[in-house]
């Protein structure tokens, strides 16, 4: 996940369009463009899943606390006010995840002894915990903040022409 990526390209868009409140992350993080954009990106890419599941309404947080970060929580929102977004959905997910149909209704007395049960009968999860993924190389394109709070910053998110011939190159 890299400023060069289609789901940053919509990042971008969500938050120049207040569909995207990221003002919390930058009050915690501060302006670190790499950090930052990550944890931004994950958030995002959480909204982005449930409101293509159309789980946000039914089994997310109280609407009230979902619009002061998310203003798209709904599909029918999400496909009229970002469609390149929600096409991004479509076209990388459908394949992938299926929403769920299943959810019991969240109920806080639920007795969680039997489930307790069954996850100690399942095999162990050999990942290792303590090995962190590779993380994607991130290249700042102009060395901007996209995520500037100055009027009247434009947002350009493109590859540079180095890139590309090195692609080019590398794909002989």
């Amino acid at each position: 996940m890299t400023q060069q990526s289609k789901l940053f390209t919509n990042l971008v868009d969500a938050f120049q369009n207040d569909y995207f409140t990221i003002q919390p992350y930058k009050d915690e993080m501060g302006n670190n463009n790499e950090a930052l954009d990550q944890i931004l990106l994950q958030q995002y890419s959480y909204w982005l899943i449930s409101t293509w599941m159309d789980i946000v309404v039914e089994y997310g947080p109280p609407l009230e606390v979902v619009e002061e970060e998310w203003e798209l929580y709904t599909p029918a929102l999400l496909q009229e006010k970002q469609p390149s977004a929600y096409v991004l959905c479509v076209d990388s997910l459908t394949d992938v995840l299926a929403a769920p149909r299943n959810l019991p209704e969240y109920d806080d007395t639920t007795d969680t002894t039997a489930a307790a049960a069954e996850d100690q009968d399942q095999e162990p999860d050999n990942k290792d915990p303590d090995k962190e993924e590779e993380e994607d190389e991130k290249e700042d394109i102009d060395g901007g903040n996209p995520w500037d709070d100055e009027e009247g910053v434009v947002v350009v998110v493109e590859t540079s022409e180095v890139e590309e011939e090195e692609d080019v190159e590398n794909a002989h």
